[in-house]
């Protein structure tokens, strides 16, 4: 019995592990690396933002540059549509066909008429009145911004009588 003993002893004693010299495959990234990874996104991010910041400072002065067109051809086309530069247009009913609006009526004839459009400034003005009848007129039309930076600008001319 004591020899089963014994032998129970030795069957229950267990091995020591044996120390492996073989390296585990490396399982995610070390801090290194992602320090790394970080400062060349960081030196990316630094590239690129000139970029965007002109990007986004282009696409506002664009916004405002057509806002500001259609400004000045709106207000063209409100001209235009009371001083008809085609003969054959009635422009009231009291005046015969072909017959236009007095020089005098024209609103921007002594000054320029200043109007706002949301944060422009539509400034229309009207040249001298002519010395013969049936004449035209220069009428010019100046969208500014808040900074009185001109936004853009247009020509017409209307065709007016006495």
């Amino acid at each position: 019995m004591k020899q089963s003993m014994l032998r129970g002893n030795d069957a229950s004693r267990s091995t020591p592990p044996q120390l492996s010299l073989k390296r585990q495959p490396e399982q995610g990234f070390s801090i290194v690396e992602i320090v790394i990874a970080m400062l060349l996104f960081a030196l990316l991010a630094v590239g690129i933002l000139p970029l965007l910041v002109s990007v986004t400072n282009l696409t506002v002065g664009n916004s405002e540059s057509v806002r500001g067109k259609a400004a000045v051809q709106q207000k063209l086309a409100s001209i235009q549509r009371y001083y008809p530069t085609d003969p054959s247009v009635q422009v009231e009913a009291s005046r015969p066909v072909g017959q236009t609006r007095n020089c005098s009526a024209l609103p921007t004839n002594v000054a320029p008429l200043k109007e706002m459009v949301g944060d422009l400034t539509v400034t229309t003005a009207a040249g001298a009145c002519p010395t013969v009848f049936p004449g035209t007129v220069s009428v010019n039309v100046t969208v500014t911004n808040s900074g009185q930076v001109k936004v853009a600008s247009a020509n017409t001319s209307v065709r007016v009588t006495q």
